[in-house]
């Protein structure tokens, strides 16, 4: 299973976060990033990014959704 890691943190919005994630072992040449914001309103989403530490790192479901 691929793993994200958290590399940056940063404020968002009106006292919102945002976490930025990048592929832990991608491969050569590549580079995968994926971001996620949330603000104090949307409460679960909000507690779970914030709880989160640099250099945390999370297992991602690479399921195939859609073909180009």
């Amino acid at each position: 299973m691929a793993r994200m890691r958290v590399v940056s943190m940063n404020r968002w919005g009106d006292g919102g976060i945002q976490v930025n994630f990048e592929l832990v072992s991608p491969g050569e040449g590549m580079a995968v990033n994926h971001t996620e914001m949330a603000t104090p309103d949307r409460t679960m989403e909000f507690s779970r990014l914030m709880d989160m530490k640099l250099y945390d790192e999370f297992d991602i479901d690479t399921k195939k959704v859609a073909t180009a």
